[in-house]
């Protein structure tokens, strides 16, 4: 697969090729586009609260693979998150039967270079995601950014969302990433997963 750095253009065969792939799995797609929002559930204190959390999380000893680091969310903070009904906004926000249970987990970019290859989620984990964004610093507008990369049946989507906002979509059928974050630049966030409820199959 391509790497994450120098995605292919339309008309390049490697694009043609990586749409074909995911045309392929968009049957098996809870969600077909990745949908951007603002929760509802996110009040001024708990985002704080969050991004403190991740920021000691991370100081603590987070784990490093190629400069993304991923460190754990605390149990109040877990507690927090279950009190908020997140799972009951996830499932009325993309109408699809979600689980109760909340997994989460803080994920960080910030050392030049960092970044997420294409990839589609181990099942096992989660079935959707929720990334929120806690804390971001750029040196490039958004347009350029390091932002969440989406292959779809469509082609090749790029979202950028700031502090506060959040992007949802089915980890396990739909090819993400994300391109590397430059010198001085931070990307800090927060990963929620969700497995299917009911009588959802794939």
């Amino acid at each position: 697969m391509t790497s994450i750095a120098a995605l292919p253009e339309p008309g390049d065969p490697m694009h043609d090729c990586l749409v074909a792939l995911a045309g392929q799995l968009a049957p098996h797609n809870a969600i077909q586009e990745p949908v951007l929002s603002k929760p509802a559930w996110l009040d001024t204190p708990l985002f704080r609260e969050l991004r403190a959390d991740a920021n000691t999380s991370m100081e603590a000893g987070a784990e490093s693979h190629n400069g993304k680091k991923n460190a754990p969310v605390s149990e109040p903070l877990l507690a927090r998150l279950k009190r908020a009904r997140v799972d009951e906004w996830a499932s009325e926000h993309t109408g699809l039967p979600l689980d109760s249970e909340v997994k989460a987990t803080y994920i960080c970019y910030d050392e030049p270079g960092a970044a997420l290859e294409l990839h589609l989620d181990t099942r096992g984990y989660s079935d959707i995601n929720l990334l929120m964004c806690l804390e971001r610093m750029d040196v490039r507008a958004p347009v350029q950014a390091s932002a969440t990369v989406f292959v779809t049946a469509t082609g090749i989507r790029r979202h950028y969302y700031g502090p506060g906002e959040c992007v949802i979509f089915d980890g396990a059928f739909l090819i993400h990433g994300r391109p590397p974050v430059l010198e001085g630049e931070r990307v800090l966030l927060l990963n929620i997963g969700f497995k299917l409820g009911g009588e959802q199959t794939r």
